[in-house]
C-alpha cells in the first residue's frame, strides 16, 4: 500500500501517510468498549498476508481506563477519585482515564499527548494522571501483550465530543493513537412505575429517553432486578443492609463530584430537595419525585453511558452519536467491585475466564472464539456477527444478559445442549446447561479418532461429555456412568460455585465466580495442602475430607489409594504403551504412520481424562471404564507389544522391541523368531506379558523392559536370556543359574 492511498478493513477506513495510519471509524465501532485500532503499516501488511479475518492483529490501542471502587481502595488513590465505567461515552465532569497501550516488546523513548479537537467553550486540558505505575491494566489478557506507554487525565467541562491523540514513540516508529470520547447528560430510559413486589414498569418516555426508540430492550429490562434495584430497598423489599451511600451502585448517573452536574440521580436529588428515609418501608417509593425516579434504580445508561448526546437536538431523533457497548468487567466492576459484599469481579478476576486465549480463529461464532471469546460466545448464543473478531474474555455479560430476566440469574442460555456425537441431547443440568455450551468435546469421537492431527484429542474440554458419561471410545462395550447428571439439580454449579465466608481460608479463592471447586494452597504441585470444597458432595456422600477419597483398585496396583492416584496410575499404564512407547507421556501429534487405530482410540480416552480435569470426579464409572476398556483393547489381538501393521503383509504386525509376528491364528501368533506362542487371557498390557513357547513348552512371563531375560515356569524353571543368530530352524538359549546353553528347534 503506498503512500496516500487508502483502504477498508471491518468497516474501519484508513488513511496512510509517512508510514503513520489515521483512522476513520464508524461511529459504532468507535463506541465498543476496547476497539482495536491498525496503527502501522505492517500491521495491515500482515493481516493482508494471512489473507483472512480469522486471524486479529491486537493493534495498539488507547482506552479509558476503568476503575473500581476496590482498586481505588486497594492501590490507596487520592481521595475523591472518581470509580470508571471504562466507556467512551462518559457523563459531563466525569474523569476519563488515558492510557496509551502498545505491544509489551515495545521500547518506547516517549509519549506525545494532544487535545485535539474539543467542543466549542471547552476549556478542559489534559491532566497528569493520578494512577501511578503500580496499577496495571485492568484486562488481565491485555496485561499478557501491551504496555502502558502512559497516562493522563482528562476532565470533560462541556458537553460534546473531544479527540485525544497519542503519539507514541519507539525505536522503531512512531505509533499514533486517536480517539473519541463523548461527555453528555443523562436523560434517563423514561417515567418508572412500580408494580409493587412485582416489578417495575415504564408508563411514558418523553423524547430524548431510551424507551422512546428501545422499547424491546426497554421491556425486557424492566423484568431485571436492575430495573427495581432502588425502588425495591428503599420500601424495605429483600432488605439485607442498605444505608444511603448504597444508593451510588442503586441509582443512574450517581457520582457525587462536584464537576459532575449531568442530571445524575445525586444531582437531581440536590434539586429536588429530597432525603433518604428515616424507615424503609412500602410506600417510600411513592412519596419519590418523578423526576428523581427517571434517574433511580440502574438503567441503560448505567450500563451504556448517558444518551444525551444520542439524539437530534433539532428533535427529529437522528442517532448521531451512539453510547458505549461494552462487554468489559471494568463496566461491571464499577458497583460488583467493592469488598466486602461485593465480591464477584474479585472472584472472576481469579478464574480462568478472566483471560481468553489471545489467538480466537475461525470464521467466528461457529469456531474457536465462541468459547475463547467472550463476544464470540455472545454472537454464538444471539445467532449473529456483531461483535466481529474483537477481543474480550469471558466476563460478565458473556453468561449474563443485561436486558433479559428469561433465565434465572439472567443466565444468556440454559436450553438442551447436544453433544457432538449428534445423538447425546442433555435435558438435565439446569442452570449449568449455560457451561455445557463450551465444556464440551468438539468432536464425534468414533468419527474423529479415524482422521489423524497436530492436536488430537477432545479439545480441553470435555467436562460435559464426561459428567453425562458418552461420546468417548466405548468399543461397542456399555460403560458404567456415575448418577452426577441426574442428582444434581444445577450441574456444574453446584459445586464449581459454592458459597464462601469472609471466614473461609479459600474466600476469593475458590467458589463463586473463581468457578473453583478447590484450592492448591498457593503450591499448584503440592497437592498435600489442597483444600476441596466438599459440602456439595456431602448431601449424597456423608462427610468426606477431600475429593481424593478410596474406593477400588482400579489400577490393579494391589493398593487401594485415592480416586486421584488411582486414575493417574491408570493414565500412566495406558501412556507406557502408546506412542513415544515406554514413556509415561502421550504424544498430541498423531499420524497415520506413528499410531495405529487402536492407539488412536486409545490416545483419545487418554486425552478425554486427561482434559476433563477432575481425576474421576465428574464421573468415577466412566473414567475407570473407558480407561480400561483402552488397556483391553491395546492388547486384543494383534495390539500387544506397542506393534503396528506391516503393509503388504496381512496378519503380520512389527513391534519396536518384540519384532515380526502373525496374528491370523490368535490366540497362538507365530513369531519369525520364536515360531509359535501361545497368547494368555492375562496378557493385558506390557507390564505382565505371559506366553506358552511351543518350542520350549514352557510359559515364558516378561515385558518390553525384560525382553530377552525371560522367566521360565515349569519343570525346567528359572532365568534364561535367548539370542537370535541360531542356525536355521533352531533358537539359542543360555540358562542364568548355570550358564548352561541350549538348542531347541523353531516351529
Amino acid at each position: 500500500m503506498g503512500v496516500g492511498t487508502q483502504t477498508t478493513f471491518a468497516g474501519v477506513q484508513t488513511h496512510s501517510k509517512n508510514n503513520i495510519i489515521v483512522e476513520k471509524k464508524p461511529m459504532y465501532l468507535r463506541h465498543l468498549s476496547h476497539p482495536r485500532k491498525i496503527t502501522s503499516l505492517g500491521a495491515i501488511a500482515l493481516l493482508l498476508l494471512c489473507g483472512s479475518a480469522s486471524l486479529p492483529v491486537w493493534a495498539d490501542q488507547l482506552v479509558n481506563r476503568s476503575l473500581s471502587p476496590q482498586e481505588i481502595a486497594d492501590f490507596e488513590l487520592p481521595e475523591g477519585t472518581q470509580v470508571s465505567s471504562g466507556l467512551f461515552n462518559v457523563g459531563l465532569g466525569v474523569t476519563i482515564n488515558l492510557e496509551a497501550q502498545v505491544a509489551s516488546a515495545a521500547v518506547v523513548t516517549g509519549v506525545a499527548w494532544e487535545l485535539t479537537s474539543q467542543p466549542i467553550d471547552s476549556v478542559a486540558v489534559l491532566e497528569d494522571s493520578i494512577l501511578g505505575p503500580e496499577v496495571p491494566i485492568f484486562s488481565q489478557g491485555d496485561r499478557a501483550v501491551y504496555q502502558v506507554a502512559d497516562r493522563m487525565l482528562l476532565l470533560p467541562d462541556v458537553v460534546g465530543l473531544y479527540l485525544v491523540t497519542a503519539t507514541v514513540t519507539t525505536d522503531v516508529e512512531d505509533i499514533v493513537l486517536t480517539q473519541w470520547f463523548t461527555a453528555a447528560e443523562y436523560v434517563g430510559v423514561g417515567k418508572l412505575v412500580s408494580n409493587g413486589e412485582d416489578g417495575m414498569s415504564i408508563e411514558s418516555a418523553g423524547p430524548g429517553q431510551c424507551a422512546v426508540c428501545h422499547a424491546d430492550k426497554a421491556g425486557d429490562w424492566i423484568e431485571t432486578n436492575h430495573a427495581g434495584a432502588l425502588t425495591r430497598k428503599i420500601d424495605g423489599i429483600g432488605v439485607g443492609f442498605f444505608a444511603e451511600f448504597c444508593i451510588e451502585c442503586h441509582s443512574t448517573g450517581y457520582n457525587g463530584a462536584p464537576t459532575a452536574d449531568n442530571h445524575g440521580f445525586d444531582d437531581v436529588q440536590d434539586d429536588t430537595g429530597w432525603t433518604f428515609p428515616e424507615t424503609l418501608e412500602p410506600g417510600n417509593w411513592d412519596l419519590m419525585p418523578q423526576e428523581l425516579k427517571n434517574a433511580a434504580n440502574i438503567q441503560c445508561e448505567s450500563c451504556h453511558g448517558p444518551g444525551g448526546e444520542h439524539f437530534s437536538t433539532a428533535g427529529d431523533l437522528t442517532i448521531f452519536n451512539p453510547p458505549s457497548v461494552s462487554l468489559s468487567a471494568g463496566d461491571c466492576g464499577q458497583c460488583h467491585d467493592a469488598l466486602s459484599h461485593h465480591i464477584k469481579v474479585q472472584e472472576w478476576e481469579g478464574s480462568q475466564h478472566s483471560i481468553a486465549t489471545r489467538y480466537p480463529t475461525g470464521e467466528r461464532r461457529e469456531s474457536c472464539v465462541r468459547c475463547h471469546s467472550g463476544a464470540g460466545f455472545v454472537d454464538f448464543v444471539d445467532g449473529t456477527d456483531k461483535y466481529g473478531t474483537i477481543y474480550e474474555a469471558i466476563t460478565c455479560s458473556t453468561c449474563h444478559d443485561p436486558h433479559d430476566a428469561t433465565n434465572p440469574h439472567q443466565l444468556r442460555k440454559i436450553d438442551d445442549v447436544t453433544l457432538m456425537d449428534g445423538e447425546t441431547v442433555i435435558t438435565k443440568g439446569g442452570y449449568g446447561k449455560l457451561c455445557m455450551n463450551c465444556h464440551i468435546s468438539r468432536r464425534d469421537a468414533d468419527t474423529y479418532v479415524l482422521g489423524t492431527s497436530g492436536h488430537f484429542g477432545p479439545h480441553l474440554g470435555p467436562q460435559t461429555d464426561m459428567l453425562v458419561g458418552a461420546n468417548a471410545i466405548e468399543y461397542g462395550k456399555e460403560i458404567g456412568s456415575s448418577g452426577h447428571i441426574n442428582a444434581v439439580a444445577n450441574g456444574c454449579p453446584t459445586c464449581h460455585m459454592q458459597a464462601t465466608g469472609e471466614e473461609d481460608i479459600i474466600h476469593l479463592k475458590a467458589g463463586g465466580h473463581t468457578f473453583k471447586p478447590s484450592w492448591d494452597g498457593g503450591t499448584p504441585d503440592d497437592h498435600s495442602d489442597d483444600v476441596d470444597m466438599t459440602a456439595a458432595c456431602a448431601v449424597c456422600h456423608g462427610e468426606v475430607e477431600d475429593f481424593n477419597f478410596k474406593q477400588e483398585d482400579f489400577n490393579g496396583d494391589g493398593f487401594v489409594e485415592g480416586i486421584r492416584e488411582e486414575i493417574e496410575g491408570m493414565l500412566h499404564e495406558l501412556a507406557m504403551q502408546l506412542p513415544p512407547i515406554g514413556e509415561p507421556t502421550v504424544s498430541g501429534n498423531v499420524q497415520a504412520d506413528t499410531h495405529t487405530l487402536a492407539q488412536k482410540k486409545a490416545v483419545y480416552n487418554y486425552l478425554f481424562v486427561e482434559e476433563d480435569g477432575s481425576h474421576g470426579v465428574h464421573n468415577l464409572s466412566y473414567a475407570v471404564g473407558i480407561l480400561q476398556a483402552s488397556l483391553e483393547d491395546l492388547n486384543r489381538p494383534g495390539n500387544f507389544f506397542g506393534s503396528t501393521e506391516i503393509d503388504g503383509f496381512p496378519g503380520w504386525r512389527a513391534s519396536p522391541w518384540y519384532g515380526n509376528y502373525n496374528v491370523d491364528f490368535y490366540p497362538w501368533i507365530f513369531h519369525d523368531d520364536h515360531g509359535w506362542q501361545f497368547v494368555s487371557e492375562t496378557a493385558s498390557s506390557e507390564a505382565s506379558i505371559f506366553l506358552y513357547d511351543l518350542g520350549l513348552g514352557q510359559w515364558l512371563y516378561f515385558s518390553s523392559e525384560t525382553y530377552r531375560w525371560m522367566f521360565m515356569f515349569g519343570p525346567n524353571e528359572g532365568w534364561i536370556w535367548t539370542f537370535s543368530d541360531n542356525p536355521p530352524g533352531t533358537r539359542n538359549f543360555q540358562r542364568l543359574d548355570d550358564g548352561t546353553l541350549f538348542t531347541v528347534p523353531r516351529n
